[in-house]
């Protein structure tokens, strides 16, 4: 335990007395989370094309890259190490890869900027990690896949994190994982009416979830 007293020479009654205070000192384990259990799988935006739909419209917005985002969050009180503000956890403490039977990537976290607290006192330190449609492979990495190729994300593919926590609550270095899937998913297209007349108005809505690449 941490203890700190104080000796106040004179009180309000103008008596010496001594105060104190203690804390407790101990680790935590650490725990890391996917934000989904399955992720769409990421395209390739040059696949599609975009029309216009009269000559009031935009072409094709070239913002979309067609990556999946994955919010990776770290729970592990042991880096809310500042009084105030946000703190900040090593990027090499997680690893991300995909898995495809017996066939691994290397580390696609590699690189990451080191990841913030989500607020002050949190200790939930957050990484939004984009994943392109395909990957490269490299042996010296650890990727087991064909060395030296692009390696498309597919259907069924398995996405893992892993986080390393140096010290979790009994002393020991521990590591713990979370994992995801990529699935493709059936697209709907309904109209709001059954029948139209000539000049109305139709509103077409389209329910696919291959698209939802970002949750937030």
């Amino acid at each position: 335990d941490l203890e700190v007293n104080y000796v106040d020479y004179s009180d309000a009654s103008g008596e010496l007395i001594e105060v104190g205070d203690s804390a407790g000192i101990s680790a935590n384990t650490g725990s890391v989370f996917f934000d989904r259990s399955v992720y769409p799988v990421p395209f390739d935006p040059s696949d599609y094309d975009t029309q216009k739909v009269d000559e009031t419209l935009a072409d094709a917005d070239s913002s979309i890259t067609g990556n999946t985002v994955l919010h990776i969050r770290v729970n592990d009180p042991d880096y809310d190490i500042s009084g105030s503000g946000s703190d900040i956890l090593p990027a090499d403490t997680l690893m991300v890869q995909i898995h495809r039977g017996s066939q691994t990537s290397g580390n696609l976290a590699t690189g990451t900027a080191d990841i913030k607290e989500t607020s002050p006192t949190s200790g939930i330190f957050e990484l939004d990690l984009q994943l392109n449609h395909q990957f490269w492979c490299d042996v010296t990495k650890d990727c087991t896949f064909t060395n030296g190729t692009w390696i498309p994300i597919e259907q069924g593919d398995i996405v893992t994190v892993e986080y390393t926590d140096e010290t979790d609550a009994s002393g020991n270095e521990n590591t713990v994982t979370d994992s995801a899937t990529f699935d493709l998913r059936n697209a709907v297209l309904r109209t709001d009416k059954p029948a139209y007349v000539i000049g109305g108005d139709m509103i077409l809505t389209l329910i696919e979830p291959d698209f939802d690449l970002d949750s937030d």
